[in-house]
């Protein structure tokens, strides 16, 4: 398979442009930068990096940054490393999934799907490449594969079914660290099988590079690079003293080789020996991700292309020794969120969208506990890192080991545009704007003890801007404590909040502290903004249904309920399973998620009656019978979003993104791997753009956008538009015509008063094919547009105008 990019089609600022206007039924998948680098590698045009399993090149001659993913040329998704070949030309990046990519200088893009492909072979993970001319010897978790790059065919496949994690080629010899053992055979022979390799003896490495024929450089990856003497007529080889400790990166560069650690640089000639040392300037690196740096030059003792936590950058070291920096380290133009979206929220005050990385999640079980902090803002069309930086925030607990740990849920001030409210799992909840402390709760001011670490696990503002929280404390399972509690409105604006000015709320038989996914709800809809749904979100699965009175200072007037299971429409009980999400809809209808599909709570205030009942909805199954299945059942239903035409997107653990009716009763979409630009099927958040078509998607792997058919009504017609307008010859695609009232009804004629299209807007929004009923390009000329409301017997003047031309 072969694609090939054109940068001026397709530049690079689309990867950081949120809410373009993409063509509707499309997407736009983002980049994703963070601390977490992985290799950079200087070609004679342009310098290739990897970071949070990202791919990009910064051009040298035109100084521009390019970031590549699958909607702009990749076969695959999460990318694992890249490697050079100087003789043919081109990067081999490598996927996780075994799958590989060549990308040549001019933007051709050739897929080897072999490995991914392959169904005798269980472990597809390749941990090594080297080359000689044309082929690629790939080292993988089964054994060995050869490919001729230049037609590419696999030549030779070496199943053993054991781990080769490096190799290399020195002399005509083939090298390979196997299962803890170097091994070498001729590069001339055979290397299907282990026999047809020689044993050199024990070696624990995951990278080797030969730099002479007959000496080599390794790397364990921890504690130990150093350089091998090699004998081959005695199947033997002698080891040098380490060169390099603490986590050695090692990379060819050139004839020679670079190893270093984030503290220094050092190149080895074909003697083995250290020719040029450059300590790692303290400038040029974040103290807070220090660790995290990686450096190459193309052949240049004196040059180095450096990658940190900045971003790409360049230095030179002169004669004297002294560094000289001449390309200050930039970020590509990317979202910057280790682990990728988990958290996304539109703030109501400020409109922009938020977003952020996870300290845990239950299901699946993952702790990401002691990533750092990730917090991205997107306002108008731009993506902005507003990670605090350690030193800018208050650190109380010595076990977040001085470090600002990845947090919770984000919800943004309703009185206050970009303030947020983060919760952590060590630290409690800070109060952040732009970047920056406001304020800090934890045990020193808020209603719990301190013992191992105290996490905010969710927030919600009511209807009244009163802040409602789930925190927990704990030790251990027998040293725990958990809280639900409210900062009033009055006191939230406070410059110092003391304990005193929380409502502590101790609803009885619920609050579990062995959960790292509640959450809490407080229903903004006039009849139900008393109310705040709860769940303690996993062991325990109950629901707890508070009503507050509109009181938010006082509890004397409050009632709640505690439901451990529910009745459907149909009189069966059941669950709850875990609660994963909440949406409330434009009619004050709770969507809920949880780990069997969706339940809809119609009355949400009802709820405080212990014979209330919800509904699962069911939707028919349309072949000639009354059967009909629950909506999404047996899945977990991470997020729910509504978006201007009351339809609701479900995002799920394993099955990809849903789009359903108003009512649930229809699946429109399910978007997947297979079918869409998702980079993935577990999706972890949907929100939908409260202002435009757009539904942007959170995942493990970065931020995906898709542009739906769905926009805000207007409340006339005056402002009525068409696009793409001229629609020209090689347009095929979708017309959108927005700035409809809702659920308009629409006509589109000619001159002549013919009718091609009817339909009815989605909220503001409706498409056209530009054909005719009879599926035909209807001529050249300029078409009509007719809105409405009401019946079809409704009538309006045109509201815009097409131009079609053929």
């Amino acid at each position: 398979m072969i694609k090939k990019i054109f940068a001026a089609i397709i530049p690079a600022l689309t990867a950081l442009t949120v809410s373009s206007q993409t063509a509707v039924g499309d997407w736009n998948v983002h980049n994703n930068f963070s601390y977490d680098v992985g290799k950079v590698i200087e070609t004679p045009h342009k310098v290739y990096y990897l970071a949070e399993n990202n791919l990009f090149h910064y051009d040298k001659d035109i100084d521009e940054t390019y970031g590549y993913t699958i909607r702009n040329g990749l076969n695959d998704v999460v990318v694992k490393d890249i490697y050079f070949n100087t003789d043919a030309n081109y990067l081999l990046v490598v996927y996780m999934t075994g799958n590989i990519d060549l990308i040549y200088p001019d933007g051709n893009i050739v897929n080897m799907g072999d490995i991914a492909a392959a169904t005798q072979i269980s472990d597809k993970t390749v941990n090594d490449v080297t080359f000689s001319g044309d082929k690629a010897y790939v080292a993988a978790g089964f054994g060995i594969v050869v490919f001729d790059t230049s037609s590419c065919t696999v030549v030779e496949s070496g199943i053993f079914n054991r781990n080769v994690s490096a190799v290399t080629i020195a002399s005509d010899k083939l090298l390979m660290v196997c299962d803890g053992e170097l091994y070498f055979s001729p590069l001339s022979s055979m290397h299907n099988t282990l026999d047809r390799f020689t044993s050199m003896g024990k070696l624990k490495a995951n990278d080797i590079e030969a730099v002479s024929d007959s000496m080599v450089v390794y790397s364990d990856g921890a504690e130990t690079c150093a350089v091998l003497d090699l004998d081959f007529a005695g199947a033997s080889f002698t080891s040098g003293k380490s060169h390099l400790t603490a986590v050695p990166y090692l990379i060819k560069s050139g004839e020679k080789c670079i190893i270093q650690n984030y503290m220094a640089s050092h190149m080895i000639d074909s003697s083995g020996r250290i020719v040029s040392s450059v300590d790692t300037p303290a400038a040029l690196y974040s103290k807070d991700f220090r660790r995290y740096m990686k450096c190459h030059t193309l052949s240049d003792e004196k040059s180095r292309w450096y990658l940190s936590a900045d971003g790409l950058g360049h230095y030179r070291v002169g004669d004297d020794g002294k560094v000289t920096v001449d390309r200050q380290a930039s970020r590509p133009m990317s979202t910057y969120l280790k682990n990728g979206v988990w958290h996304l929220i539109y703030g109501e005050s400020s409109g922009d969208l938020y977003m952020s990385n996870n300290s845990f999640n239950n299901v699946p079980r993952m702790d990401t506990a002691h990533d750092h902090m990730s917090l991205n803002v997107a306002s108008d069309g731009s993506v902005k890192d507003i990670t605090p930086a350690d030193a800018d925030v208050t650190i109380n607990n010595s076990n977040s080991n001085s470090m600002l740990k990845a947090g919770f849920n984000i919800v943004e001030d309703p009185e206050e545009p970009g303030v947020i409210y983060i919760g952590t799992a060590f630290e409690g909840m800070y109060k952040l704007k732009d970047g920056k402390q406001v304020a800090k709760y934890d045990w020193n001011n808020m209603p719990i003890d301190f013992r191992y670490m105290v996490s905010v696990l969710d927030m919600s503002f009511d209807a009244y801007c009163n802040l409602w929280v789930y925190a927990k404390s704990i030790r251990d399972k027998n040293d725990s404590e958990c809280l639900i509690a409210v900062l009033p409105a009055a006191k939230r604006k406070l410059d110092n909040v003391k304990e005193s000015d929380w409502i502590k709320l101790n609803p009885r038989n619920f609050g579990h502290t062995d959960t790292y996914s509640a959450v809490v709800h407080a229903c903004r809809s006039e009849r139900a903004k008393n109310i705040v749904m709860i769940t303690d979100g996993w062991i325990e699965n109950k629901l707890l249904v508070y009503n507050s009175a509109g009181t938010g200072e006082t509890v004397s007037d409050d009632s709640y309920h505690v439901w451990t299971s529910l009745t459907d429409q149909d009189g069966k009980v059941f669950g709850p399973s875990r609660i994963a999400s909440f949406a409330e809809d434009r009619d004050g209808k709770l969507w809920v998620g949880t780990a069997d599909g969706v339940i809809v709570i119609n009355d949400p205030v009802a709820m405080l009656n212990p014979s209330a009942t919800i509904e699962r909805v069911k939707v028919p199954r349309n072949d000639g019978t009354v059967y009909a299945d629950y909506l999404l059942d047996s899945q977990l239903v991470t997020s729910i979003a509504v978006d201007n035409a009351n339809r609701k997107w479900m995002g799920t653990s394993t099955s990809g993104l849903y789009l359903v009716s108003a009512d649930g009763k229809e699946i429109i979409e399910n978007f997947n791997t297979d079918n869409s630009y998702l980079p993935t099927n577990e999706i972890l958040s949907v929100v939908c753009d409260p202002k435009s078509n757009i539904v942007y998607v959170g995942t493990r792997y970065g931020l995906a956008e898709y542009s739906s058919d769905a926009s805000p009504a207007a409340g006339d017609y005056s402002e009525v538009y068409a696009y793409p307008n001229p629609v020209r010859p090689d347009y095929g695609g979708w017309i959108t015509v927005k700035g409809l009232m809702d659920d308009s009804l629409v006509k589109i004629a000619d001159a002549a008063g013919n009718v091609f299209f009817q339909g009815r807007s989605e909220g503001g929004m409706i498409t056209w094919d530009g054909c005719n009923a009879a599926g035909q390009r209807v001529k050249t000329g300029v078409y009509y547009v007719f809105a409405s409301q009401g019946g079809d017997s409704g009538s309006s003047g045109a509201v815009t105008k097409i131009m079609v031309i053929n």
